[in-house]
């Protein structure tokens, strides 16, 4: 259980998070509709889904970003990774700087030294945490984008709703609490 202070110095990230996964998963939705405002849907059918020749490679692009989005939290964070930031000493200062070379923020200092050791190393792990939900969420997206750019050749919308369903899936695979994606990294460093 983290604590109070953990979540409020946490807090701004947390909301950064929940507005990014809800960008990602709305913006698939908004290319949906802007493929139907456009085209409608039967325009062209699924047989100009099946004859398009970009069809297999735009498909088998989406199979890889898919199996990639699988894997790349296991790529950019390692359990060897993962340990040798929660094993490390926490520099209170660095974790006071929003951004590197910033300047420092002595209260949000103050509220870092107040914090646990534990608690300390956890929060130098949310950056690394952070950039691997990005990442994750780009390749979702990148599968709706394969869909949409099908689906434009394809004048139809039937074209991209495998691939926007399948982008959907999963960007909600992808937690946007930042507490619970904290807990199951700490989890894997354990194993």
């Amino acid at each position: 259980m983290l604590s109070e202070p953990f979540r409020e110095l946490t807090r701004a990230m947390a909301r950064v998070q929940r507005i990014v996964w809800c960008g990602f998963s709305g913006a698939i939705l908004i290319y949906v509709g802007v493929i139907y405002m456009e085209f409608g849907i039967f325009a062209a059918g699924s047989r100009a889904q099946r004859s398009n020749p970009l069809f297999v490679p735009l498909a088998v692009l989406a199979v890889v970003n898919a199996i990639a989005s699988l894997w790349i939290t296991d790529v950019l964070l390692p359990k060897r990774r993962l340990r040798a930031i929660l094993d490390r000493q926490p520099d209170p200062e660095a974790l006071a700087r929003v951004y590197p070379g910033a300047p420092l923020d002595p209260e949000r200092l103050a509220r870092i030294k107040s914090l646990p050791l534990d608690e300390q190393r956890l929060l130098a792990l949310v950056p690394a945490v952070y950039i691997a939900f990005i990442v994750r969420l780009a390749f979702g997206n990148a599968i709706a984008l394969y869909g949409l750019v099908l689906s434009q050749f394809s004048r139809s919308l039937v074209p991209m709703l495998p691939f926007a369903i399948v982008a959907l899936v999963f960007n909600l695979r992808v937690s946007p609490d930042l507490e619970s994606r904290l807990e199951r990294a700490v989890a894997r460093a354990a194993k």
